[in-house]
């Protein structure tokens, strides 16, 4: 299991979370279609590789921007209380991944401005930092 798949993994443990979002958690793309609202889209935006005296370090430090969409405020904050409880400071094993610490930074309230009779949608955007490792 790659860090993504545990990730996502972790996130769909959550009975809650799962209650409001379903399956719907992607990776780097927004869905265009046959997907209700709420759900959760996750990026990697940082990932930088850590060295000591002998060469690469086994211990990573990756920063995933998790956002949020809904089709009302209040549901979006009913997912982004229930997504940080799954994860904020979380510690443990999920398949090879073994996460150390996972950090929620930088949140952010944003909407969808759109024009004419599209629906607006409401985003919260949080940044998670992520030290794990793999388990060998």
């Amino acid at each position: 299991m790659e860090f993504n798949e545990a990730l996502t993994a972790l996130l769909m443990g959550d009975e809650g979370l799962r209650v409001v979002v379903g399956q719907d958690i992607h990776w780097m793309v927004q869905p265009r279609s046959g997907v209700s609202l709420p759900y959760v889209n996750l990026q990697r935006v940082s990932d930088p590789i850590d060295y000591h005296s002998l060469g690469e370090s086994d211990l990573r430090q990756t920063r995933v921007q998790v956002d949020i969409w809904a089709e009302t405020y209040s549901t979006a904050l009913r997912a982004d209380s229930l997504l940080r409880r799954a994860v904020s400071g979380f510690r443990g094993v999920k398949g090879e991944v073994n996460f150390r610490l996972i950090r929620v930074e930088n949140a952010r309230d944003l909407t969808d401005k759109t024009a004419g009779a599209e629906s607006q949608l409401f985003r919260i955007s949080m940044d998670l930092e992520i030290s794990w490792k793999m388990e060998t």
